[in-house]
């Protein structure tokens, strides 16, 4: 027999759960009173559902959705977090079984088990300090593309960082990707750290096609990196007919050689 503690915060599940390579989702039920129940889903929100998957041991939430009906009770409604709570019953809410709803209202939630890996499908280099391709996720055992709609330059840039570029430089069509078409409608505020924890439809759920397929173009480089180059290739230039090829080359290499990361000091 199960026993649960009626100490700390109100224990949730998921009933129904599905599981992917990447991701679970279910009906979240939320013990009170001795009873498992459901919650509606007026008022509900990514932050109410990212405490819920934490709670549960995940990483974060995915999204939230209608999936089903759940058995009574529905124990709450109008849940509304701030996303700092701990815990899911500290979020505010109507009270323990008022609601105005049905179980076709059920909360359902989708979190993230592990981090779908990104990569670069005909990547090219247009610059040496560049290189961008069409942008795919990893999900299910395949690779796909992602849809433009929702795309923003916050978006590449927490792409171009995961696949271990520097920063965005724009993001442009660059062609059709295969199928299939993961992931449409990204929402990302800049406090992701991978593309996965952005807001998302669902994994395969688009209105799109592949002529909407995201492409992305990252920095190689550092800014500072980058000026130095140029500086480099501007000094070059100007001693190649005065000094010859060779001095100036090797100012150029010791340019780059001897920049520290971030540091301001040029040691030449």
């Amino acid at each position: 027999m199960n026993i649960i503690s009626l100490l700390g915060p109100a224990p949730l599940r998921l009933l129904y759960k599905t599981s992917s390579q990447s991701s679970v989702e279910g009906i979240l039920q939320i013990y009170y009173n001795g009873v498992w129940g459901t919650i509606c889903h007026e008022g509900w929100s990514l932050a109410s559902a990212t405490i819920a998957c934490k709670q549960l041991g995940y990483q974060f939430a995915v999204m939230s959705k209608r999936l089903g009906q759940g058995p009574d009770p529905i124990w709450l409604d109008y849940v509304k977090c701030n996303g700092d709570e701990p815990s899911l019953d500290q979020c505010h809410h109507r009270g323990w079984g008022t609601h105005d709803c049905n179980h076709w209202d059920d909360v359902v939630i989708v979190c993230n088990t592990k981090t779908a890996p990104l990569r670069l499908l005909n990547k090219t280099k247009p610059a040496s300090s560049l290189v961008q391709g069409i942008l795919q996720i990893y999900y299910n055992d395949t690779w796909g593309t992602i849809c433009d709609g929702g795309w923003s330059w916050t978006a590449t840039n927490i792409a171009c960082k995961q696949l271990g570029y520097h920063s965005a430089a724009t993001f442009k069509y660059l062609g059709k990707g295969p199928d299939p078409i993961w992931l449409d409608g990204l929402k990302c505020n800049g406090n992701e750290s991978l593309l996965d924890q952005c807001q998302h439809r669902g994994w395969g759920i688009h209105n799109c096609t592949h002529r909407q397929d995201v492409g992305i173009m990252c920095n190689t480089l550092t800014s500072k990196e980058l000026l130095i180059l140029i500086l480099d290739v501007e000094y070059f230039n100007a001693t190649s007919n005065r000094k010859g090829h060779s001095e100036s080359t090797k100012v150029h290499f010791k340019g780059l050689v001897f920049f520290s990361g971030e540091s301001e000091t040029l040691i030449i």
